[in-house]
């Protein structure tokens, strides 16, 4: 009977062991699965490109017009924001007509404000800003659906540094069931340009 007891004991000691080394093994596991997602993450395009673009005059350049002269200034407001080629036109002249009425300085910064604007929407407008807006347009989607769906996925979408209009999605996965899954996921959403998948299997060597 004592020895019985000894080897249930025995037996619930190599448990417990063997349970704390499969949870360390499982810590573990999770960490090396973050960091190759950190690291394949950063080598791509994440930040969205909408925001980067520039439709309008800065606040604080209107401010400082403002400060300078009210009447420019109530001219300027109504011109500041750019959606067609006459709008563009129009902030060019409006910089051209000026020169004279602001300081050099204030001037300067308009003038580039302005060149960049029309830069910006000439971009949007050619064939490849189409191309990668409609990539754009469709990576935002595709991160808040997976976000819903699949919100504790090691999964990331974004477009490639070396090649802007190609669309990237990577991350990791236990298995190769989880691979294919992503993938099918993905491919069934319309994507406008072929996706690279990088998606790694964490057990493959």
């Amino acid at each position: 009977m004592i020895c019985l007891l000894r080897i249930i004991r025995k037996f619930k000691n190599l448990s417990k062991q063997h349970l704390r080394k499969n949870e360390r093994f499982m810590a573990e596991h999770n960490i090396q699965q973050l960091n190759r997602f950190k690291i394949e993450r950063e080598n791509t395009i994440q930040f969205p490109l909408r925001k980067m673009l520039k439709d309008s005059i800065s606040e604080y350049i209107l401010s400082d017009i403002q400060n300078v002269n009210v009447k420019l200034w109530k001219e300027l407001i109504c011109i500041s924001k750019v959606s067609n080629k006459d709008d563009v036109k129009r902030l060019k002249h409006f910089v051209k007509n000026n020169k004279s009425n602001l300081g050099s300085m204030l001037y300067d910064e308009l003038k580039s404000a302005v060149k960049e604007i029309a830069e910006d929407f000439e971009w949007v407008r050619s064939k490849d800003g189409q191309i990668i807006m409609e990539i754009e347009d469709w990576i935002e989607n595709a991160r808040l659906r997976l976000g819903k769906e699949y919100p504790d996925a090691l999964i990331f979408i974004g477009r490639s540094f070396v090649n802007p209009k190609e669309l990237i999605i990577g991350g990791v996965v236990n298995d190769d069931d989880e691979q294919e899954l992503f993938e099918n996921y993905f491919n069934n959403q319309n994507p406008p340009v072929p996706i690279h998948f990088k998606i790694i299997v964490q057990n493959e060597e």
